[in-house]
């Protein structure tokens, strides 16, 4: 009787136990809130001792009250002051307190902006709370001039958020090292339109410079981040409208990422970036001259020799930087020689009939190149090689219809005596002339600078011109679509656009861009002009209006 007195009470223990979990869970379940918004608020200042905006301040520090709990955090490494202080600012976090001490003597007479960087974070979502500027006078007056901007990228106009935007002392000087030694006097943050304010500054000349902070420590890094910067001082005394700076990414320092000899006539280097020349010595063996061939992409480069080397010892340049290497050839070497066609699928009447060698070519017979169609063959008049890879196939044009491109055995040799061993097939269509439209542009630009004219279907490039005076281009051949047309300002005339250089002062190349596409339709006659183009002067930075509509004046015709 007792084990089973026992068995029962023991079995109701554990129903009445159970019991209550499922009361509790039910009774706890009724207070959970379950999802809702995410806070997306930055903690907010309620109350400042002494109060902000204060004069005549005498204090060593100063607290702030947040209406929510912030992260604990290295404050005092966030903390910024302008004008700063010699010593090292204290600041610390204690719940919703936040508290700020200084021993440096400060300046009379002087407005201080104390601003808190990544600092100011609430305590569950990490919202970061940038706006909030303590500032106070130990004056009469608080500095009160302003400045404003906007930071938009150079070659999309796409607005630049989030980025430091910096006044320094105008040091007057060229390459002055304090952009990059210090932090700005005075700082503030785009926000995601690009735009930019400064409060509570005093008159004076200052160097304006806004950067991509991707390190986070404050300072310019000109070979690694995005900037943008004014040529020219700014005193906030007498400026009014807002500036419009122009953003650009640096262009890296060239490296050597690779080189080795892929073939018994080659050596390979892979940089990190396009280069525009290569400059070697070979020291062994000599008398040896080599032929450089670039990548489409141009950060790869390939020296090909005319016969084979066992060993090879040569001086690499880059900028003021030389290696000597030293190379030789790898045991069961293999690099397949390709011939690619770069017409594509339609062979459009505007350009050659061009191929692609992946190494030099020595020698081409025309008598094994057919064009066929319906067992009709077309002669090849001639071939022309361009940059010892390129290779032009001249002929009559053949009427719309589909074709078929044969290489026979051994009708290329390459550089080191090889040859095309099986015959290579490629197709291509030529249209209708009468489904292409034909476009006449007249441009008309405002001043004698080197203009370099684009015309884009998509991102693809389908003309580029020199513009140095009103010119007309004709395209009769025009495949049907939208284009877009560009002018790069080309400064230094190198035919090529460069970016901007603080140290030099020197702004980046700009892009003008019609927003108004040229629409092409078959079989059409379309003449635009584009005048009243406004391109920006010598030594400023981008117009406001770079990226708004201009007129363009449409004729078209039937």
């Amino acid at each position: 009787m007792v084990g089973k007195k026992y068995s029962f009470r023991f079995f109701l223990g554990l129903f009445l136990v159970a019991l209550a979990a499922s009361m509790w869970t039910s009774c706890a379940n009724v207070g959970v809130v379950e999802g809702g918004p995410r806070d997306t608020i930055a903690p907010k200042v309620v109350t400042a001792v002494p109060s902000n905006e204060s004069t005549n301040f005498t204090a060593s520090g100063f607290t702030l009250f947040f209406d929510e709990f912030l992260q604990q955090g290295n404050l005092s490494n966030d903390v910024q002051v302008s004008p700063p202080l010699k010593n090292k600012i204290k600041a610390g976090v204690r719940g919703r307190v936040v508290d700020v001490e200084w021993t440096d003597t400060l300046f009379e007479n002087t407005t201080y902006l104390f601003q808190f960087g990544d600092g100011l974070k609430d305590l569950n979502e990490g919202n970061i709370q940038r706006k909030f500027i303590y500032v106070f006078s130990t004056g009469d007056y608080i500095d009160s001039l302003t400045l404003s901007g906007k930071i938009r990228d150079v070659l999309t106009g796409d607005p630049q958020g989030d980025w430091i935007v910096g006044l320094y002392p105008w040091g007057g000087a060229i390459g002055d090292s304090a952009l990059l030694t210090q932090k700005p006097f005075y700082y503030t943050y785009s926000d995601k339109t690009g735009a930019f304010l400064f409060r509570y500054l005093k008159p004076g000349k200052y160097r304006l410079l806004a950067f991509d902070d991707e390190n986070g420590n404050f300072k310019y890094d000109a070979d690694l981040e995005e900037a943008a910067f004014l040529s020219l001082p700014v005193n906030p005394l007498d400026e009014e409208d807002m500036f419009a700076l122009a953003s650009y990414a640096p262009r890296p320092s060239v490296r050597r990422l690779d080189q080795r000899m892929v073939h018994p006539q080659a050596i390979r280097f892979v940089f990190n970036s396009p280069l525009d020349s290569l400059f070697y010595r070979l020291i062994y063996p000599q008398n040896r001259l080599g032929q450089t061939v670039f990548s489409t992409e141009r950060d790869t480069a390939f020296v090909w020799f005319s016969e084979p080397i066992d060993s090879l010892k040569m001086i690499v340049t880059l900028g003021e930087k030389q290696d000597t290497l030293k190379f030789k050839p790898r045991p069961n070497q293999k690099f397949d020689a390709k011939l690619k066609s770069l017409v594509g699928a339609i062979w459009h009447p505007n350009s050659n009939f061009q191929l692609r060698a992946s190494m030099p070519i020595r020698n081409v017979d025309e008598s094994r190149i057919h064009i066929v169609a319906d067992s009709v063959k077309i002669p090849v008049d001639s071939t022309s090689v361009s940059s010892a890879v390129f290779l032009d196939l001249f002929f009559k044009r053949p009427n719309e219809g589909k074709y078929e491109l044969r290489f026979l055995p051994e009708t290329v040799e390459y550089i080191d005596g090889t040859t095309n061993k099986d015959t290579l097939v490629m197709n291509f269509e030529v249209l209708p002339k009468d489904e292409y439209g034909k476009l006449i542009l007249s441009i008309q630009p405002p001043s004698n600078d080197s203009l370099i004219f684009y015309l884009k279907k998509e991102k693809e490039i389908i003309h580029r011109a020199l513009i140095t005076d009103t010119t007309e281009i004709v395209i009769p051949f025009a495949v049907p679509g939208a284009y877009k047309m560009e002018l790069l300002v080309d400064r230094n005339a190198n035919g090529i656009w460069d970016p901007g250089n603080v140290l030099m002062n020197v702004q980046p190349e700009v892009f003008v861009v019609n927003p108004q596409e040229v629409q092409i339709k078959a079989n059409w006659d379309i003449e635009y002009t584009w005048k009243d183009i406004n391109l920006p002067e010598e030594g400023t930075v981008l117009e406001e209006t770079q990226f708004e509509e201009r007129p363009v004046e449409i004729e078209e015709k039937d």
